[in-house]
């Protein structure tokens, strides 16, 4: 009995792992209003400065689809493995902003443009946390589209792409998840 649990088990798992698992949150649409590196929501017609960051990138997003965030790269991934959400393949999608975790690359060693200002500390493809809205640190922004990668053959199948070369005071409407 306790074996048969046990695959049982380890076949859901498997499940999980090749279907998406379904457990994310997943795209609904871009935000009404653009934002560049610096997430502040607007209220009443004037910026709400008392949040930021991944806070203030939900309620940017929140004012179009009520109970939405702004998406990470994992819930667009998701959205795409278990075809839930917008990204079913049938239209052109982005660009538009995600909330990326930051990691050290390139971009922020000088490896291809200027070194960044604290370059080690985890900020250059977030904007410093979505509360950094110009270029001068060198700090970058991510993007992503759903789209024919380029290159390919008209009709071919739409991918998920990634561009972490954003500067911040570039403005793009949110991805937004839910």
């Amino acid at each position: 009995m306790m074996a048969q649990a046990s695959v049982t088990n380890l076949q859901t798992q498997l499940t999980a792992i090749s279907t998406g698992g379904g457990s994310r949150a997943t795209y609904v649409g871009a935000s009404s209003t653009t934002s560049n590196g610096e997430l502040y929501p607007t209220v009443n017609g004037a910026l709400d400065t008392s949040v930021a960051g991944a806070v203030g990138g939900s309620k940017i997003c929140s004012v179009t689809y009520a109970g939405s965030h702004v998406c990470s790269p994992y819930e667009l991934y998701e959205s795409v493995v278990t075809g839930t959400g917008k990204l079913d393949g049938t239209t052109d999608v982005g660009p538009l902003q995600v909330y990326q975790q930051a990691w050290v690359n390139g971009y922020s060693t000088g490896a291809t443009g200027p070194v960044s200002k604290d370059r080690f500390g985890g900020l250059s493809e977030n904007c410093a946390g979505g509360t950094y809205l110009t270029g001068d640190s060198g700090w970058k922004n991510t993007t992503f589209k759903f789209a024919i990668a380029p290159g390919a053959a008209a009709g071919s199948p739409r991918v998920l792409q990634f561009d972490s070369t954003v500067g911040c005071n570039t403005p793009y409407a949110l991805a937004c998840c839910k």
